[in-house]
């Protein structure tokens, strides 16, 4: 039987999910992204791991990233020496997904620091649209900032969707690549430095296997 959150992905395309505790490893790793652009008042830190998601014989999900000369495979997903894994795992258990298929996985994570008493997005502008067939935006950390709501909206239209608060520990997952997305803009509280560490999880169907179609499967 499929959870109710499972349930309100594929009827509305669109819920907030809470998360596992996220450890004190993968909240460090945000200091460890590269600076992408600055302006006058905020910085954003980016960096990115893409890897391919397939479903083997042994009824679990196998990762295989290559790259920098170095091919990696197996069934644990990290950044270096932090294991991701089970975000990932998160983000995908309340979903079906075809295990015919092989998806393209894209791991974002984002830092954003606001200079007090400033303002701006939350994630950096021009690079976040629709396209994926699976989006994970996940707030790791909030201090010091307030906004940054997540909006949902379909190409062409005026209208916001749905623009929703998602609060540290939680994340909107979203399905269908004709929602777009974008994070409003975050206020540093007062005269302080704000500060937020967001993953953007996304998930697209990339060259589909030989042989027969065995249905869907959780991905958990």
């Amino acid at each position: 039987m499929r959870s109710n959150t499972s349930m309100a992905v594929r009827d509305q395309r669109f819920t907030v999910v809470d998360l596992p505790p996220i450890c004190p490893a993968v909240l460090d790793s945000f200091h460890g992204c590269a600076t992408v652009r600055r302006t006058g008042e905020v910085t954003w830190y980016h960096r990115a791991l893409r890897f391919h998601l397939t479903w083997t014989a042994d009824d679990d999900w196998f990762y295989e990233l290559a790259g920098a000369g170095v091919e990696r495979r197996g069934s644990v997903v990290r950044f270096g020496d932090v294991d991701f894994t089970y975000l990932l795992r998160a983000a995908l258990g309340h979903l079906w997904l075809d295990v015919s298929a092989d998806w393209l996985v894209e791991l974002n994570q984002v830092r954003t620091e606001v200079a007090g008493g400033g303002s701006g997005p939350v994630l950096p502008p021009g690079r976040w649209t629709g396209g994926p067939e699976v989006v994970m935006i996940a707030v790791a950390r909030r201090q010091g900032l307030t906004g940054g709501e997540i909006r949902l909206h379909t190409p062409g239209e005026p209208e916001t969707r749905r623009q929703a608060a998602v609060a540290p520990g939680q994340a909107m997952l979203m399905t269908g690549p004709d929602l777009a997305y974008d994070l409003g803009t975050a206020h540093a509280v007062d005269d302080g430095e704000g500060s937020q560490d967001t993953l953007v999880i996304t998930v697209s169907r990339s060259v589909a296997r030989r042989g027969a179609l065995r249905g869907l499967r959780a991905a958990s």
